[in-house]
């Protein structure tokens, strides 16, 4: 995968997030994937109330799983299939990798292969939604993308 210096980084996250509250209810639609998921990293599991207390109950970044600037003008984002919660830096880590960015899937697989991550496998049907989302978008499914990665 080709770096990044952290202002090229940076002013895509910024792009990505402008892109997405144009194509996005904004606010909401981050709200419903967490209520669905709940606020726990789904690359690592960090859980901020678990580390800061109570203020911080129920708060993660919302990273969308086909880039928000791939996705049609008139695409309507669903908060279950196309977002899912990330801490800051496993979101950071997804944009490592561009215009592609990394996925939950891989960024487990990284974090496990580094000795850092107890988890289970992926179920073919977590593998069937991540590539339906992908066709769904339009997008192009990732070269070297293979089951039995670790996500939580």
């Amino acid at each position: 995968p080709r770096r990044h210096d952290a202002e090229t980084i940076l002013g895509h996250l910024d792009a990505e997030k402008s892109t997405s509250y144009r194509i996005a209810t904004g606010l909401l639609t981050g709200t419903q994937s967490i209520a669905h998921y709940g606020s726990s990293c789904h690359a690592c599991g960090f859980d901020f109330e678990a580390t800061y207390g109570p203020p911080a109950a129920g708060f993660s970044y919302v990273h969308h799983t086909v880039p928000a600037a791939s996705l049609r003008p008139d695409y309507e984002i669903d908060p279950i299939v196309d977002l899912v919660p990330l801490c800051p830096n496993c979101h950071y880590m997804a944009h490592r990798r561009f215009p592609t960015p990394y996925t939950v899937t891989e960024l487990r697989a990284m974090i496990a292969a580094a000795g850092h991550l107890p988890g289970t496998i992926v179920t073919a049907k977590q593998e069937q939604a991540q590539n339906d989302a992908r066709a769904i978008s339009g997008s192009i499914s990732i070269p070297g993308e293979q089951s039995g990665q670790y996500v939580e």
